[in-house]
């Protein structure tokens, strides 16, 4: 969709008579003022087709940093992903564009291998693969037993408001110590069960997880047994090891012993700018509470809580952004939760305040876009790319009838 300087003109003078419809800025006392008696005779033509497409709904379409449109700018509405860069903003200023997340490694006298995670939400099998490399280079000695230390997320629920608990990725559980996403690569065919990707071996959990599968490809969520967890997290480590034990080596979870010191903390290959340009792309639930729960676990100290990813995010929007609390709820950082809930005017600030990582979001001709669904809910978030700033919008749909995209169809021409 490509923007129209000349459509932008009209628009200005077309939406003069608009802003008797929309509401007006904060009064003294931090509250909007009751807005205009419309005149239906003297709407504009444009108006009555937007007011057609919403039965509950808001939304703000700006450019260049001046107001165009606007309706129901204070109210409250789900939002869904388009959350996603609320958190995505947190993390930046909470963390740092160019953090890296690390995961630990000690031996102690018995040979004994620990490994603690400290919320990598990006420890996939080819950075094993690299961790192993280094590893192997230090000198580790071998091993019988391999202990997973999940001990810097201590979660007061093992799910997040609005999982379900189904085989999808996105309903995959978080913890400070997790691989691929915790999301098992899996494919069954007619000889049975294997790893769906080359880079990630075959793991006798997937036989437990392909259990009752269709034959075809599947990657399925570890969603309900939090155990299961640092089975995927060792069973994998063990089988990417560049050495084979003359023994089966036990996999057990166990914090590591205070004054062990480690004998290499892996870096992520990938800062946190690269991780939320995936994020946003892929608009990733796991991705989104990991940062989520890291930054609670930095602003407050460890362990990560939901309560401390909550305060964090409400804090920052308060505090970093301006934002009066009246208007956003935050219950978890991926947007899965029902419970949330912002305004237009809460989420074009944070569009503001985001708008230095505009390139994060995915790009789609003249604008950079976030999308958020949730049955029921329809929301838009992002940029037009005109040639000067990003101008910030956001549509916000809490209706049956989704139609964001015929809303900005009329403030854009393909």
């Amino acid at each position: 969709m490509l923007v129209s300087h000349v459509r932008f003109f009209l628009l200005i003078t077309v939406f003069f008579c608009l802003h008797l419809w929309a509401e007006q800025g904060f009064g003294a006392e931090g509250n909007p003022p009751a807005p205009a008696t419309i005149d239906t005779h003297q709407v504009s033509p444009f108006h009555k087709a937007v007011a057609t497409l919403i039965d509950n709904g808001g939304f703000i379409f700006t450019t260049t940093g001046n107001k165009l449109v606007e309706h129901n700018r204070y109210t409250l509405f789900t939002p869904a992903s388009i959350l996603k860069i609320a958190t995505a903003s947190a993390a930046v200023a909470v963390l740092g564009p160019q953090y890296r997340f690390r995961t630990a490694f000690y031996q102690d006298q018995n040979n004994d291998l620990f490994i603690k995670g400290y919320g990598d939400p990006f420890l996939t099998s080819e950075e094993i693969a690299a961790i192993w490399n280094t590893l192997t280079k230090l000198g580790i000695r071998p091993f019988k037993r391999l202990y997973i230390d999940n001990s810097y997320f201590n979660l007061e629920s093992s799910t997040t408001d609005g999982a379900k608990g189904s085989k999808n990725p996105y309903d995959a559980l978080n913890a400070s110590l997790s691989v691929n996403f915790n999301a098992l690569p899996i494919k069954v065919t007619n000889d049975g069960v294997v790893s769906l990707e080359p880079q990630t071996p075959f793991i006798p959990l997937m036989s437990e997880y392909a259990v009752g599968l269709s034959q075809g490809k599947h990657r399925i969520a570890i969603s309900k047994n939090k155990q299961d967890i640092a089975a995927y997290v060792g069973q994998l480590f063990v089988h990417l090891a560049p050495f084979n034990s003359p023994e089966p080596i036990r996999i057990e979870e166990k914090t590591v012993p205070p004054g062990f010191t480690a004998i290499y903390e892996h870096q992520s290959t990938k800062s946190l700018a690269e991780i939320i340009s995936s994020l946003l792309l892929y608009s990733n639930n796991f991705i989104a509470n990991q940062l989520f729960l890291s930054c609670g676990a930095v602003q407050y100290g460890p362990p990560a809580t939901w309560k401390k990813g909550r305060d964090t995010l409400e804090l920052f929007l308060s505090e970093n952004i301006g934002i009066v609390k009246d208007q956003f709820v935050i219950e978890e950082g991926s947007g899965l939760s029902r419970k949330n809930k912002l305004t237009p005017e809460a989420m074009l600030r944070i569009l503001e305040n985001f708008k230095p990582y505009s390139n994060l979001l995915p790009r789609e001709n003249s604008l950079s876009i976030k999308s958020g669904t949730l049955k029921g809910v329809y929301s838009y978030a992002g940029y037009v790319n005109n040639d000067s700033a990003p101008a910030p919008f956001v549509i916000m749909l809490n209706q049956k009838r989704n139609t964001r995209d015929a809303i900005i169809r009329k403030l854009t021409i393909k």
